[in-house]
């Protein structure tokens, strides 16, 4: 058998304990008559095939009940429990209900094998199985990693790359399996979070975060606020120009989807905010303001783009706010529109702008960049991608006149 088997014809089933009622492990037939027996997970879904020797000599039945006589089983199905009592041999889909069950053996209910198969039934609809397996791979994961999952959150790189180990590791429990661990692991990067991040370096901040977000745990309360109060009392014009400022930011989306501004008006100041958060949070407009202000010095306004998405998410800039970057944008292309002395007929002119010094065209093509993520900061939708690119945006010049100018670049259209 190959390992990649799919399905598989039942054959027989291992019978525990030959000579007397009970129920077995259905044996199918493989590739080149190969026995093969089925994995299941806790819901009793077969996973896969896997080859099967007989080192310890059971007992192999091969008859079965007509209907069932060479049915392919697939992974995905619920496994098939063969059982027999007194003459009589059946099969009984693990997907069945209890009461089904019962009732199409009803001569039989008090007897113990038709009790222990109900009980199966019982558990695996119920989900014993998943919670009690569930909780066997938490102690395991939480005797592992002691150091880390109890006590106080340690301030210190070698206590965030050990909670980091186990975030890995957690892809080592079945999905199934893995939700209380996950649980332990957000927990405590929670607490970390709650204790150091608005005083942390960056760095260690950031490999916080990006360990929490490779885990699925959705109890997002106490991290969203420790979030806020980390990139709200850092997010100014200087800080802002920080690239791991701008990669907090950016990550934050997860837990800030309405942005630092949503998040305050949907739930308030978090506990522990102080005056000052308080008064940056009423100038959060302000702020980005200033950015804008920053970088229209430095002729890029990557970093407004990004905090405006971090700020107000996709929802509208006040109208004051919207009004003062609208009229830079504009003002921008009307400049850059004289300067290159285009018309109102952009075939016409686009010819003639072949002929401009590569130079000159890089450079207008970067103006015309900026000015596309002023109308993106205006523009929510736009604004959250989070991403500088300008590709695919219908704002600043003309896609005939930004032809032209690659064109006289030489660069691919």
């Amino acid at each position: 058998m190959t390992k990649s088997q799919k399905s598989a014809e039942l054959s027989g089933w291992i019978r525990l304990i030959p000579n007397r009622d009970g129920y077995g492990i259905p044996i199918f037939r493989g590739k080149g008559n190969a026995d093969l027996i089925p994995k299941t997970d806790d819901d009793l879904i077969i996973v896969k095939f896997e080859e099967y020797y007989n080192e310890d000599d059971y007992y192999i039945e091969r008859y079965l009940p007509t209907e069932h006589q060479r049915r392919r089983y697939s992974v995905g199905d619920s496994v098939p429990i063969p059982f027999k009592i007194g003459q009589d041999t059946a099969i009984l889909d693990s997907k069945m209900d209890v009461q089904s069950f019962l009732s199409q053996h009803i001569k039989n209910k008090s007897d113990l094998i038709i009790k222990e198969l109900a009980k199966i039934l019982q558990e695996t609809a119920t989900g014993v199985y998943r919670i009690r397996n569930t909780e066997i791979a938490a102690a395991v994961f939480r005797s592992e990693y002691d150091e880390v999952l109890s006590g106080e959150p340690a301030h210190s790189a070698y206590w965030i790359q050990r909670l980091d180990v186990a975030a890995k590791s957690l892809n080592s429990i079945p999905e199934k399996n893995r939700k209380i661990a996950e649980s332990l692991v957000v927990e405590r990067a929670s607490a970390w979070l709650k204790l150091y991040s608005s005083n942390s370096d960056l760095p260690l901040l950031l490999k916080v975060v990006k360990l929490l977000e490779n885990t699925k745990d959705e109890t997002w309360g106490e991290i969203s606020k420790s979030i806020f109060l980390s990139i709200l009392r850092r997010i100014d014009s200087s800080s802002v120009s920080n690239k791991n400022m701008i990669t907090l930011i950016i990550r934050s989306r997860r837990w800030l989807p309405e942005g630092l501004y949503g998040f305050y008006i949907k739930h308030g100041l978090p506990e522990g905010a102080t005056k000052r958060d308080k008064e940056q949070t009423k100038d959060l407009a302000g702020t980005l303001l200033q950015i804008i202000r920053s970088d229209e010095q430095s002729r890029s306004f990557k970093r407004s783009l990004v905090v405006s998405g971090a700020i107000f998410a996709d929802s509208d800039l006040p109208t004051w706010l919207a009004e003062i970057v609208q009229t830079m944008a504009y003002t921008k292309l009307s400049a850059l529109h004289t300067s290159l002395g285009l018309s109102k007929n952009p075939r016409s002119i686009s010819k003639k702008l072949i002929f401009i010094n590569p130079q000159v065209a890089r450079r207008v093509l970067k103006e015309n960049d900026e000015i596309i993520m002023l109308y993106r900061i205006l523009h929510g939708e736009d604004r959250v991608q989070f991403n500088p690119s300008t590709s695919g945006i219908n704002y600043g010049l003309s896609s005939i006149y930004v032809g032209a100018l690659k064109e006289a670049m030489n660069l691919e259209i």
